[in-house]
């Protein structure tokens, strides 16, 4: 196996958010890097991580050279409460100043 290279993101998701996946209208999640670049892949891969408000945390994913994908976990410093509890606290937040464009883009082959 060639060498892993690793990304770092955040994402918040509400129930609301996902009922589009389960409905068939979404499959693809696109997501910011903490590195800049944009990043594609299956939602799918985060399925394991859905609760009773959604998917809400920093998250990790690998990838291998050919930009497949070959796994994604949450971060364990990231702290998640349910919206029954107060508020969902991120460790890391990412800034949303820089425009779309200006983004390198990285596509996950899933």
């Amino acid at each position: 196996m060639g060498k892993i290279k690793r990304e770092y993101f955040s994402i918040n998701l509400s129930d609301e958010d996902l009922l589009d996946y389960y409905r068939g209208h979404a499959s693809q999640v696109v997501v910011r890097s903490e590195s800049n670049k944009t990043l594609q892949f299956r939602l799918i891969h985060l399925r394991k991580f859905v609760t009773p408000s959604g998917i809400q945390g920093r998250f990790s994913i690998d990838f291998d050279e050919n930009e497949k994908f070959v796994d994604i976990k949450m971060c364990p410093k990231t702290k998640i409460k349910d919206q029954r509890d107060s508020e969902m606290e991120i460790e890391t937040e990412l800034d949303s100043s820089e425009s779309e464009e200006s983004m390198p883009r990285l596509d996950l082959f899933c």
